[in-house]
C-alpha cells in the first residue's frame, strides 16, 4: 500500500514542529495567522514544506546556513538569536555555531561576525532563563 503524499501545508507543519517543538510551533501559527492567515500559509507551504522538508542537506547543516545567513543580512538579530536556540535544542553544540561566526568574520568581516556573536551571547541568556 503506497503512503499517502502530504500536502506542502501538513508536510511544512510537521516539519515545523519536528524542529520548533509544539509549544513553540503552536504559538508562532497562532499569532501568525491572527494577524495574517496569508503569511502563516505560505510559511508553511514553501518554508517549511518546500525548503526544510527536502532531503539533500541534514537539519544540522540547514540550520548553520540559517544562522550564517541571517548574521550576514544585518538588522535581523533577533531572528539570529531565535535560530541559536533553536539548534541549540536540536542538537548543535555551540562550539559548531561559535565556529560559524569564526568562519564568517573571514568572509563578511568582523563586525558582522561580532553582532553575530552578540545574538548568540542573548540566546544564551535566554536558555539560561528557563
Amino acid at each position: 500500500m503506497a503512503r499517502k503524499k502530504l500536502k506542502p501545508y501538513d508536510l511544512g507543519l510537521k516539519q515545523f514542529i519536528k524542529i520548533r517543538g509544539k509549544a513553540s510551533s503552536k504559538n508562532f501559527l497562532k499569532e501568525t495567522k491572527s494577524l495574517s492567515p496569508d503569511y502563516a500559509k505560505y510559511a508553511m507551504e514553501f518554508v517549511w514544506g518546500e525548503i526544510w522538508s527536502r532531503h539533500i542537506l541534514d537539519y544540522k547543516t540547514k540550520e548553520l546556513i540559517t544562522i550564517a545567513t541571517l548574521a550576514t543580512m544585518g538588522g535581523k538579530e533577533n531572528r539570529v538569536k531565535e535560530h541559536v536556540i533553536i539548534a541549540l535544542r536540536n542538537g548543535i553544540k555551540l562550539d559548531e555555531i561559535l565556529e560559524v561566526m569564526i568562519h564568517l568574520a573571514a568572509y563578511a568581516g568582523f563586525p558582522t561576525a561580532s553582532n553575530g556573536l552578540d545574538a548568540i551571547k542573548d540566546a544564551l541568556n535566554e536558555v539560561k532563563k528557563h
